[in-house]
Protein backbone atom coordinates (compact mmCIF):
# COMPACT_ATOMS: atom_id res chain seq x y z
CA UNK A 1 0.00 0.00 0.00
CA UNK A 2 1.42 3.39 -1.10
CA UNK A 3 2.26 6.28 1.78
CA UNK A 4 -0.29 9.26 1.24
CA UNK A 5 -0.03 12.59 2.90
CA UNK A 6 1.43 13.01 6.26
CA UNK A 7 2.58 9.80 6.62
CA UNK A 8 5.20 10.56 3.29
CA UNK A 9 6.36 13.24 5.28
CA UNK A 10 7.24 11.62 8.61
CA UNK A 11 9.74 9.37 6.72
CA UNK A 12 11.69 11.58 4.29
CA UNK A 13 12.37 14.10 7.51
CA UNK A 14 16.24 13.24 8.18
CA UNK A 15 18.15 13.07 11.11
CA UNK A 16 16.23 14.11 14.49
CA UNK A 17 18.68 16.25 16.73
CA UNK A 18 18.94 13.38 19.58
CA UNK A 19 20.21 11.19 16.38
CA UNK A 20 22.95 13.97 15.65
CA UNK A 21 23.83 15.11 19.62
CA UNK A 22 24.72 11.08 19.52
CA UNK A 23 26.58 10.67 16.65
CA UNK A 24 28.59 13.66 18.05
CA UNK A 25 29.32 12.27 21.23
CA UNK A 26 30.75 9.37 19.95
CA UNK A 27 32.49 11.18 17.59
CA UNK A 28 34.06 13.35 20.58
CA UNK A 29 34.87 10.67 23.00
CA UNK A 30 36.64 8.76 19.62
CA UNK A 31 38.64 12.34 18.94
CA UNK A 32 39.67 12.25 22.84
CA UNK A 33 41.17 9.11 22.94
CA UNK A 34 43.10 9.78 19.89
CA UNK A 35 44.61 13.18 21.12
CA UNK A 36 45.30 11.65 24.38
CA UNK A 37 47.48 8.91 22.03
CA UNK A 38 49.16 11.52 20.43
CA UNK A 39 49.94 13.13 24.06
CA UNK A 40 51.50 9.64 25.03
CA UNK A 41 53.76 9.48 21.44
CA UNK A 42 55.42 12.65 22.36
CA UNK A 43 56.58 11.95 25.69
CA UNK A 44 57.76 8.80 24.31
CA UNK A 45 59.52 10.19 21.45
CA UNK A 46 60.96 12.80 24.12
CA UNK A 47 62.18 10.07 26.38
CA UNK A 48 63.57 8.33 23.26
CA UNK A 49 65.65 11.28 22.27
CA UNK A 50 67.26 11.42 25.24
CA UNK A 51 68.41 7.44 25.10
CA UNK A 52 69.32 7.87 22.09
CA UNK A 53 71.88 10.99 23.29
CA UNK A 54 72.92 8.87 26.16
CA UNK A 55 73.99 5.79 24.10
CA UNK A 56 75.50 8.41 21.74
CA UNK A 57 77.99 10.20 23.59
CA UNK A 58 78.71 6.96 25.14
CA UNK A 59 79.50 5.47 21.73
CA UNK A 60 81.42 8.55 21.15
CA UNK A 61 83.62 8.32 24.01
CA UNK A 62 84.61 4.91 23.04
CA UNK A 63 85.43 5.65 19.73
CA UNK A 64 87.95 8.03 21.20
CA UNK A 65 89.64 5.61 23.61
CA UNK A 66 89.87 3.09 20.43
CA UNK A 67 91.77 5.33 18.79
CA UNK A 68 93.90 6.12 22.19
CA UNK A 69 97.43 4.77 22.65
CA UNK A 70 97.25 1.89 25.05
CA UNK A 71 99.34 3.24 27.57
CA UNK A 72 97.74 6.66 27.30
CA UNK A 73 96.50 7.72 30.54
CA UNK A 74 93.06 7.73 29.40
CA UNK A 75 93.03 4.45 29.29
CA UNK A 76 94.89 3.30 33.12
CA UNK A 77 93.10 1.90 35.83
CA UNK A 78 93.11 2.50 38.74
CA UNK A 79 94.10 -1.13 40.25
CA UNK A 80 90.18 -2.61 40.71
CA UNK A 81 89.63 -5.02 37.91
CA UNK A 82 86.15 -5.62 39.74
CA UNK A 83 84.69 -1.96 39.15
CA UNK A 84 83.16 -1.74 35.81
CA UNK A 85 80.07 -0.22 36.56
CA UNK A 86 81.20 2.10 39.29
CA UNK A 87 80.15 5.17 38.59
CA UNK A 88 80.17 6.91 42.45
CA UNK A 89 83.95 6.90 41.81
CA UNK A 90 85.43 5.92 38.31
CA UNK A 91 88.54 5.61 37.10
CA UNK A 92 87.71 8.81 34.32
CA UNK A 93 85.53 11.69 33.63
CA UNK A 94 85.16 13.36 30.50
CA UNK A 95 81.76 15.40 31.51
CA UNK A 96 80.28 15.78 34.91
CA UNK A 97 77.00 17.66 35.35
CA UNK A 98 77.40 20.24 38.06
CA UNK A 99 80.68 20.29 38.05
CA UNK A 100 83.55 22.83 36.98
CA UNK A 101 85.26 20.59 34.83
CA UNK A 102 87.29 22.67 33.17
CA UNK A 103 88.63 24.91 36.17
CA UNK A 104 87.37 28.38 35.36
CA UNK A 105 85.03 29.09 37.79
CA UNK A 106 81.89 28.03 35.76
CA UNK A 107 79.79 25.16 36.23
CA UNK A 108 79.46 22.85 32.57
CA UNK A 109 79.44 25.81 30.21
CA UNK A 110 82.14 24.95 27.94
CA UNK A 111 83.97 21.71 27.30
CA UNK A 112 86.21 20.54 24.59
CA UNK A 113 85.40 17.25 24.18
CA UNK A 114 83.50 17.81 21.34
CA UNK A 115 79.76 18.32 22.96
CA UNK A 116 79.95 21.34 21.56
CA UNK A 117 78.00 20.52 17.78
CA UNK A 118 76.67 23.89 17.11
CA UNK A 119 79.73 25.70 17.42
CA UNK A 120 78.69 28.29 20.11
CA UNK A 121 80.97 27.63 22.45
CA UNK A 122 78.81 26.20 24.81
CA UNK A 123 77.97 22.48 26.20
CA UNK A 124 74.43 21.72 23.68
CA UNK A 125 71.76 22.27 25.33
CA UNK A 126 70.54 18.95 24.81
CA UNK A 127 73.49 17.36 26.70
CA UNK A 128 72.97 19.55 29.81
CA UNK A 129 71.81 16.80 31.90
CA UNK A 130 74.39 14.11 30.87
CA UNK A 131 77.93 13.19 32.57
CA UNK A 132 80.13 10.41 30.82
CA UNK A 133 82.66 8.23 33.02
CA UNK A 134 84.58 4.94 31.92
CA UNK A 135 85.88 2.68 34.03
CA UNK A 136 89.32 0.24 32.66
CA UNK A 137 90.29 -3.39 33.76
CA UNK A 138 93.39 -4.23 32.56
CA UNK A 139 93.83 -8.02 31.58
CA UNK A 140 90.40 -8.46 31.02
CA UNK A 141 89.36 -11.10 29.42
CA UNK A 142 93.30 -11.63 28.69
CA UNK A 143 96.83 -10.54 29.75
CA UNK A 144 98.01 -7.90 27.49
CA UNK A 145 94.21 -6.69 27.08
CA UNK A 146 91.77 -4.00 28.01
CA UNK A 147 88.05 -3.84 29.02
CA UNK A 148 86.99 -0.31 28.84
CA UNK A 149 83.43 0.48 30.02
CA UNK A 150 81.65 3.81 28.90
CA UNK A 151 78.60 5.23 30.79
CA UNK A 152 76.60 8.03 30.05
CA UNK A 153 74.91 8.78 32.56
CA UNK A 154 71.67 11.22 33.29
CA UNK A 155 68.90 12.01 35.60
CA UNK A 156 65.28 12.70 34.23
CA UNK A 157 62.24 13.35 37.38
CA UNK A 158 64.50 12.42 40.05
CA UNK A 159 65.35 8.87 38.18
CA UNK A 160 69.52 7.96 37.29
CA UNK A 161 69.33 6.22 33.43
CA UNK A 162 72.55 5.15 32.12
CA UNK A 163 73.76 3.89 28.91
CA UNK A 164 77.02 1.50 28.80
CA UNK A 165 79.12 0.86 25.96
CA UNK A 166 82.09 -1.42 26.40
CA UNK A 167 85.28 -1.50 24.42
CA UNK A 168 88.15 -4.19 24.71
CA UNK A 169 91.66 -3.24 23.33
CA UNK A 170 94.42 -4.90 23.06
CA UNK A 171 97.75 -3.67 22.92
CA UNK A 172 98.87 -4.37 19.62
CA UNK A 173 96.54 -3.39 16.71
CA UNK A 174 95.95 -5.08 13.93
Amino acid sequence: MPLEGNDMAMNDRGFSLIEVMVALAILAIGLLGLLNLSFYAIRANKQNKEIVWGRLLAEQTAQDLQLADYDDALLQDDGDTTDLDDISNPDHSSVLVGNDDDGDGRTDEELADGLDNDGDGLVDEDLRNYSIVWNVADDVPAAQMKTIRVITIWTKNNYRHTSKVDLVRGRYRW
